[in-house]
């Protein structure tokens, strides 16, 4: 879809929802009253700017003669050279069986790129599974921790992550069941640069294995951290059933969130994302889901804000996803709000979301869990509760996924070096930095921030009242980040803990986890706040791929659930 404001998204969606709803377009003097414009000739504008853009065809006879075009998108065809192995070499063969098809553009240099079907699990922790596809970009050289297809002892190829050590290399697989392949001579063919799961492959699945694709809708989707991460989640059983993800809607009121959902969650297909208030939202006409994710606002729960709780504006938002889950009675959902959701309302909005949640459709049995994502090699302390529900006529019961990083954290330096950032990553541009700002962090050492003590008294902040700990507060590279957020103005953009400047956008979204091919739409911005309000996709595929283990019947390591109900007791959340 072109690029639109935000004023002319919500025009196009208002014209495609009058014409879905009652078959004929808005007027435009409906149109003027729904957006409150001053004038007709103000509508006529945008409508004319819509034209423009080639999404609607207008008839100047007619009332209600806007008509929408078929928006068609531009796709290249990659050809499939054959399998790669993920796992113990295979002789290196070029057998052609098909093309795979991408939307144009996404890539740079598309005409050096094929495609390989993957053989094996030996990267499945980068989410790559048995019969996936990956996009390879030819190239004869990689940074070390890139992805590769390496060729060693002749002409056997594989596909692991590479690293250069004094006298040999080292091929690592993504496995911890497995050991690495260390070779004194590599040839390399080609640098990952896409994941294809075999749910979204173009072609038809293994007849062996019988898919099954839980729908996922999602509100409030932000850029797509949640939605990201479940689509990596992936569970298989002995009885040949391989369970998975795949999005088919999604709802946010952000334009640019919106933009990048669509771009890297539906290849650019926009009419996949309802840029739209929820309050808009037609859930009978939203396309059939048995899976619904919501991190539904939490400005009014958070312990950094006043948290007026149900009192805010936010706070009553959860409800439109207990209104979907009664319209749709999904098999599953997932909801996340931050911790100070416990406590809002003097523990009582707590009680009410879940006992709503508990009821909503069918019934409900809530799992419910203060999740430290630090826990889960997210490099970031970033704590959130999560509300998992199962339907109860389904009779399975979740647990809480053990922690994966609990005696050995994930720091910033290991998550912006291994691998590095590659010099021409998107949205890694640097913000300037006055000089009092980059005089003042240079006397601020890794972990302290504006208040320590070593600052001169020239360079200090003249602040009255409570001290924010993250003013111009630099990271330690041996320890997680302190919480990313998405407001917060000068001072709070997170800071290297060795570089006198506050952190890209790029660095702030491999704190969150987000792979480097994911593209943030917006202004430098719009992409840090978005990024900010995310959640990490890492975390997301951990607590989805337990849901699609606890379908499955595959067993997991688990932990009790730790939550309180805002009045220090375990909260009352079996059905």
């Amino acid at each position: 879809m072109p690029a639109l404001t935000l004023k002319q998204k919500h025009i196009y969606d208002f014209i495609k929802r009058g014409i879905e709803k009652n078959g004929y377009a808005p007027t435009f003097a409906e149109i003027k009253k729904r957006f409150k414009l001053k004038a007709v000739s103000g509508v006529s504008q945008h409508i004319s700017a819509l034209e423009s853009k080639g999404l609607i065809l207008r008839n100047r006879k007619e009332r209600r003669g806007i008509q929408l075009k078929d928006i068609l998108r531009e796709t290249v065809e990659i050809p499939i050279l054959g399998t790669i192995a993920a796992g113990q070499p295979i002789e290196a063969v070029e057998i052609p069986t098909g093309t795979v098809k991408l939307p144009a553009g996404d890539f740079k240099g598309m005409d050096r790129c094929y495609a390989l079907r993957v053989s094996g699990n030996s990267m499945i922790d980068d989410g790559i599974f048995d019969g996936d596809t990956v996009i390879i970009r030819q190239q004869q050289t990689a940074d070390d921790g890139q992805t590769v297809v390496a060729v060693i002892d002749e002409n056997e190829a594989t596909l692991k992550r590479i690293y250069r050590e004094k006298d040999r290399i080292r091929l690592e697989p993504r496995n911890p069941q497995l050991s690495p392949i260390f070779r004194t001579e590599v040839e390399i063919r080609g640098v990952v640069v896409k994941i294809i799961s075999n749910l979204d492959a173009h072609y038809g699945p293994d007849k062996q294995t019988k898919n099954i694709i839980f729908s996922l809708a999602e509100l409030f989707c932000g850029p797509g951290g949640l939605g990201m991460g479940a689509s990596l989640a992936n569970a298989s059983n002995n009885r040949g059933e391989r369970y998975g993800v795949k999005s088919v809607w999604a709802n946010d009121i952000d334009l640019n969130s919106c933009e990048t959902y669509a771009r890297n969650l539906h290849g650019g297909d926009m009419t996949a994302v309802s840029c739209c208030p929820v309050e808009e939202v037609d859930f009978e006409k939203v396309p059939s889901f048995d899976a619904l994710a919501f991190g539904f606002p939490c400005n009014d729960f958070s312990v950094v804000g006043k948290q007026k709780g149900f009192e805010g504006k936010y706070g009553p938002l959860y409800t439109f996803g207990a209104k979907a889950i009664n319209i749709h009675n999904p098999k599953w959902f997932m909801a996340e709000n931050v911790s100070g959701l416990q406590s809002a309302n003097d523990g009582n909005a707590f009680k009410k979301i879940l006992e709503d949640l508990e009821n909503a459709g069918r019934g409900y049995k809530l799992t419910t869990h203060l999740y430290k994502f630090e826990q889960y090699g997210v490099p970031q302390q970033r704590h959130r509760v999560v509300i998992v529900g199962i339907r109860k006529d389904l009779g399975l019961e979740f647990k809480v996924p053990a922690p994966t990083t609990l005696d050995k954290y994930v720091g910033v330096r290991s998550a912006f070096e291994n691998p590095p950032i590659p010099e021409n990553a998107p949205n890694n541009e640097v913000t300037s930095q006055s000089a009092i700002v980059v005089e003042r962090l240079k006397h601020i050492p890794p972990g302290e921030n504006a208040w320590y003590e070593g600052i001169p008294e020239n360079l200090r902040l003249n602040v009255k009242g409570a001290r924010m700990s993250q003013i111009y507060k630099r990271l330690h590279p041996d320890k997680p980040s302190y919480t990313m957020t998405g407001s917060g103005g000068g001072g709070t953009h997170g800071y290297h803990w060795k570089e006198d400047r506050a952190l890209t956008n790029r660095e702030r979204a491999r704190i969150q986890t987000f792979p480097d091919d994911f593209v943030f739409m917006g202004s430098k911005e719009s992409v840090r706040k978005q990024i900010g309000m995310a959640v990490p996709p890492k975390g997301a595929k951990i607590i989805v791929e337990a849901i699609l283990k606890t379908f499955a019947g595959v067993p997991y390591k688990w932990t009790e659930p730790k939550i309180s109900n805002g009045n220090g007791k375990r909260a009352s959340i079996a059905g």
